[in-house]
């Protein structure tokens, strides 16, 4: 049954008729045709722990503000997967996943999870101290994903600006993708004798709503409804641009009656309503691309590989993304686990939407008398030379007992097939390290999975480690004829990555300890450097990315101090002093992580899944990463 016939029959919210015991819930249920937007409008006027004010509900799900039973004050937005809303048994782990609601996207704070209890689906929430007597704003965007999935995204009004809470993407195998059978309500979650005595009472105003393929247009009527519950002290009345409802305590339906139909007048839209055109043309940007590149135990040239990990991703000269990462044949250790491991190559020539089938660039022999394994790729496009240049790490583990090699293979033809590799261990080697020594004597040495950058001279540049002390770079100044060490290493770093900065430096900034990330910048390729520690730029430890696009800076890393999950993308126009909130591309399990520029405004991410089992793919708008940075 849906939601709408469900309050018709008079027994209809998130509060089910198994509660009796709590302030009944009411709703007004705003005729609004199926819709693109919703705009709507909520000022609380009496609240208590364990209240909840939706202000646009729709069929399959709602946003609006709570106070919580701590007196915390949150905004929230959830969306059901497909099924009953009302099923108060139903448990989130018992969903295909082929089916669930899935999360897109989760805004700077914002925290999102599964629920269940009330029909299953996606519910983020997110820190907003409303008050007593505000205005507060909400609105709800609907777009196509796919063929039979619609995305759905909550924002709110906050700090002179829309912010997107969150966007879910659930199953939808008929129509239009459109927002529909839209009510607000006052809710008592608390359900217990004491918040059946407590009086709740907000004001929903200025609802408007944009019809599929329409203009917008303002919604004026109300139907004022109620749950199961049979208590009487709720109660609606008519005011300008709105209605208020009331529930609890000893309020009397004096006003309008339960089930009848109300009529207000609204103005002309709001400015925050109009503030939504530019967020709408945002939302016709391509959509969203997001799949699964790699998956353990899937084979590559009819070679099965137990985990693949560390991605790498570029865009070609001729505009193809081109994706590496380990596959490693017998488990998930890195290179001194002494397995076979070989890399792996994945091209798209549609901005990631599809792929080409998996294929090694090299594959490194292992039998009896030699073992020979490859890892840790990374790659670097020469724009001038029309090339990409991909490295690695060597470890022959049967003769050389573990001396950490460095290899590159380089492509002409747009990543579709790979030179032999060759060594260039010798000319990269920096005197004050121990190269050629094994990683128990200190030779810890390696080349920095992900990408190195080209210069504006041309340049080309890349970062090594020595674990435990610092970080060195290296590069060639003849398009990869030869390769060679640039300055002297410096010290405190580990896996990092290489920007040119705007007055022609270069920054590395580092997997380091503490929490947070480790800067060096060098003004004289090397030589010299200054150091410092960003605390700002939250990190678990965990290998990131940084690259350039025109004067702005781009981060992906995971932002958490303790763990791997949480990957985001940042911004900064001033060299990385400062970064924007960023965009959330994965609020669950993440780790390592690259990323690209695709037409349109738009970023390509690479990434590894939660507990490393897969690689992914995904897009988001670069308009949103950079809020104001990027200009017209």
């Amino acid at each position: 049954m849906s939601a709408l016939a469900l309050c018709v029959a008079g027994i209809v919210s998130t509060a089910d008729a198994q509660h009796p015991i709590a302030a009944r819930s009411v709703h007004a249920w705003h005729p609004a045709p199926e819709s693109e937007w919703v705009y709507g409008e909520v000022s609380v006027e009496k609240s208590v722990p364990g209240s909840y004010f939706c202000t646009i509900g729709f069929s399959c799900g709602y946003c609006g503000m709570q106070e919580l039973p701590d007196g915390r004050k949150v905004a929230i937005f959830s969306v059901w997967d497909p099924g009953d809303p009302f099923d108060f048994s139903a448990r989130p782990e018992n969903v295909d996943e082929k089916i669930r609601t899935k999360n897109l996207y989760a805004g700077e704070g914002v925290k999102v999870e599964r629920f269940g209890g009330e029909g299953t689906g996606g519910k983020s929430m997110m820190p907003f101290d409303w008050k007593i007597g505000e205005t507060c704003r909400f609105a709800v965007n609907v777009r196509k994903d796919g063929d039979h999935r619609a995305a759905f995204s909550g924002y709110v009004w906050r700090n002179g600006a829309w912010f997107k809470i969150a966007t879910f993407s659930t199953l939808q195998t008929r129509g239009v993708p459109s927002i529909k059978e839209v009510y607000s309500f006052v809710e008592d979650f608390r359900r217990t004798e004491a918040s059946k005595m407590q009086v709740r009472r907000a004001s929903f105003l200025n609802f408007f709503a944009k019809p599929v393929g329409g203009e917008w247009m303002a919604v004026e009527y109300g139907r004022f409804t109620a749950d199961k519950n049979p208590i009487m002290t709720v109660d609606a009345e008519i005011v300008p641009n709105g209605f208020t409802m009331t529930t609890g305590g000893t309020t009397e339906n004096t006003h309008v009656r339960l089930f009848d139909t109300m009529k207000t007048t609204v103005g002309p839209r709001p400015a925050e309503c109009i503030a939504l055109d530019a967020l709408s043309e945002e939302c016709k940007a391509p959509e969203a691309v997001k799949q699964v590149l790699f998956k353990n135990n899937d084979a590559v040239e009819g070679v099965k590989a137990a985990v693949y990990r560390i991605p790498a991703l570029c865009t070609a000269p001729n505009g193809d993304l081109v994706v590496a990462c380990d596959a490693r044949h017998e488990g998930g250790g890195d290179l001194n686990h002494a397995k076979p491991i070989n890399i792996a190559i994945r091209r798209s020539s549609d901005n990631g939407r599809t792929w080409t089938e998996p294929v090694f660039s090299w594959k490194w022999k292992w039998t009896d008398g030699e073992h020979w394994a490859g890892s840790d790729p990374s790659l670097i496009v020469d724009a001038q030379a029309k090339k990409i240049f991909l490295f690695y790490n060597v470890w022959e583990s049967k003769n050389k007992h573990g001396v950490f090699q460095f290899y590159v293979q380089e492509s002409s033809d747009n990543g579709k097939t790979w030179s032999k590799p060759r060594d260039i261990s010798r000319d990269i080697a920096f005197p004050e390290w121990p190269f050629g020594k094994r990683d128990r004597e200190g030779g810890f040495i390696f080349i920095t999975s992900g990408s190195g950058i080209q210069t504006k001279d041309g340049t080309l540049v890349h970062t090594i480690v020595h674990v435990g002390d610092g970080n060195a770079l290296f590069g060639s100044t003849d398009h990869g004829k030869t390769w060679k060490a640039f300055g002297k290493p410096v010290k405190n770093g580990d896996e990092c990555k290489v920007v040119e900065l705007t007055d022609g430096s270069w920054m590395i900034n580092s997997r380091w300890r503490g929490g947070g990330r480790q800067i060096h910048v060098t003004k004289d390729r090397g030589n010299t450097w200054e150091s410092r520690y960003d605390a700002a730029l939250s990190d678990p430890q965990c290998n990131a990315q940084i690259m350039r696009v025109g004067k702005v800076l781009l981060f992906s890393n995971c932002n958490s101090p303790d763990r791997r999950h949480n990957l985001y993308v940042r911004a900064s126009s001033d060299d990385g002093k400062t970064w924007t909130e960023g965009v959330c591309v994965e609020p669950q399990g993440a780790a390592y992580s690259d990323i690209c520029v695709l037409p349109g405004r738009r970023l390509g991410v690479v990434y590894e899944g939660g507990g490393y089992a897969t690689i992914n793919f995904t897009t988001i708008s670069l308009k949103d990463v950079a809020v104001g940075l990027l200009g017209k």
